[in-house]
């Protein structure tokens, strides 16, 4: 089980590595929203679960992480793609692009929105990153979001990732790998 956002090289390039180190395992991948990922790893509808912000649980162990810096996705073109970092103050002038409720990141942005006197609604709300994306693309505001789904534009160009950062340092996000705490894991 894993996120729409993660299939497009985070999941390959796990695969692929699995493939290679074990070409005779099976691999079924599902995508379910954010906030469906614990419940469904820990009802062992998936032996492991990818997703981001997942709150500490009992009925689960933590495998792994990584950490994402939260930032200002723009064209090349927007003043904001030249700086090494923002707060949401620097972005206030332009319409903001912000993911629905399904993605946690939404939960992050909230209060740091409210802490610099922001609405929490934006201009355009996406629950899809490739929504996300095409807004950005199309140069309509700036998207708030971690680098992961947007790897291909970043690496073309096309878009520029700038770290977001509040008054105590930057903001991040945190992927997981996830399993169910009472589970032994398959030897793949």
């Amino acid at each position: 089980m894993t996120l729409e956002g993660l299939c497009h090289r985070i999941v390959p390039g796990a695969i692929a590595a699995l493939a290679s180190r074990a070409p005779r395992v099976s691999i079924g991948v599902d995508i379910l929203a954010t906030e469906e990922i614990p419940n469904a790893v820990a009802n062992g509808d998936a032996h492991l679960g990818l997703a981001f912000e997942v709150r500490p649980r009992p009925d689960l162990r933590r495998i792994a992480v990584a950490r994402y810096r939260l930032g200002a996705v723009v064209t090349p073109a927007s003043p904001l793609a030249t700086k090494a970092s923002v707060t949401l103050n620097d972005c206030r002038d332009f319409p903001a692009i912000l993911p629905k409720r399904n993605f946690a990141n939404r939960n992050q942005l909230h209060p740091i929105m409210f802490e610099a006197g922001l609405s929490s609604s934006g201009r355009y709300e996406a629950g899809s990153i490739e929504l996300m994306k095409e807004l950005a693309l199309r140069g309509l505001g700036v998207a708030f979001m971690t680098r992961v789904g947007l790897e291909t534009e970043l690496d073309a160009g096309r878009l520029v990732h700038v770290p977001l950062r509040r008054s105590r340092g930057p903001i991040y996000s945190e992927l997981g790998l996830y399993a169910r705490a009472d589970t032994a894991l398959p030897l793949a």
